[in-house]
């Protein structure tokens, strides 16, 4: 929740900045729009010398013009809900515990705890059970594991590799599983996948899954890659936000520059 309400913090003083350099160059005045017979009229509206509005006819070929005042009319609405939305989301990220959760069940008596089961485990607990961990890879097609990663397993491709190798290189804060099976519901029956990497977040404590699409050339490929797409959906696991897709094919391939955003914004979610 803090790295999404870090993220509106910021886009809104991108918008306000924008603002305030469009408003260094705007000119005076503002726009009135008259319609009268079917027909649209512009007017420029300031105060004069004395102080009394005055407005003046724009007539269509000063268009670039009165765009402008129309758009300074739009900014100083928006400028106003921005500020507003920007002193209550930084109250908010100052004020907001983001380990209350576990702080709440860590309070309790060693008896208790035995007793609870907590919404939200404690990151010692997340992190031995992640280690601890026994599971079966994807049996299908083992002759096709022939890549070794920095962390000692076997995987598919070499792009494969590069994902691995990337994800391990930020081992203090991301933990990666391979094949890792994952049971999801299609069409109200359960049934198990494998994505290519199950990821967690130690300091959050959440889960990202991992598709790579290696082969976006073949049809059939295609066809099965975008049935997985939709049952991640179908199971409210959306692109994006809970599974990260990446692709490639002969002419156009895998691009680690994709790799590091992705891995950046994972990373993220902890600052």
């Amino acid at each position: 929740m803090k790295n999404w309400i870090q993220n509106e913090i910021n886009e809104l003083q991108k918008i306000l900045n924008d603002i305030k350099h469009f408003e260094e160059k705007a000119p005076s005045g503002t726009l009135r729009i008259h319609n009268k017979n079917g027909k649209t009229y512009y007017y420029r509206q300031m105060k004069d010398e004395e102080g009394k509005m005055i407005q003046q006819y724009l007539p269509l070929r000063e268009m670039n013009f009165i765009r402008i005042l129309a758009q300074k009319s739009y900014c100083k609405k928006l400028k106003t809900k921005a500020e507003r939305n920007l002193k209550i989301l930084q109250q908010v990220e100052a004020d907001y515990d983001i380990g209350w959760m576990r702080e709440i069940y860590e309070e309790q008596e060693y008896q208790r705890k035995k007793l609870i089961t907590p919404y939200l485990k404690p990151e010692e607990v997340v992190l031995k059970e992640w280690e601890e961990e026994k599971y079966e890879q994807n049996i299908e097609y083992p002759e096709n594991l022939r890549y070794e990663t920095e962390h000692g397993e076997l995987v598919r491709s070499k792009s494969e590799v590069l994902i691995a190798n990337m994800l391990h290189q930020k081992k203090d804060i991301l933990l990666y599983k391979y094949e890792r099976p994952l049971k999801l519901k299609k069409k109200g029956k359960e049934i198990e996948i494998y994505p290519d990497f199950t990821i967690l977040n130690k300091e959050t404590g959440r889960i990202l899954y991992w598709e790579h699409a290696g082969m976006m050339d073949n049809i059939s490929y295609v066809g099965n890659f975008i049935r997985k797409q939709n049952l991640y959906i179908e199971n409210y696991l959306m692109p994006g936000r809970d599974v990260i897709f990446t692709y490639e094919s002969s002419e156009s391939p895998f691009d680690i520059s994709c790799v590091k955003k992705m891995i950046h914004m994972m990373i993220d979610e902890t600052e």
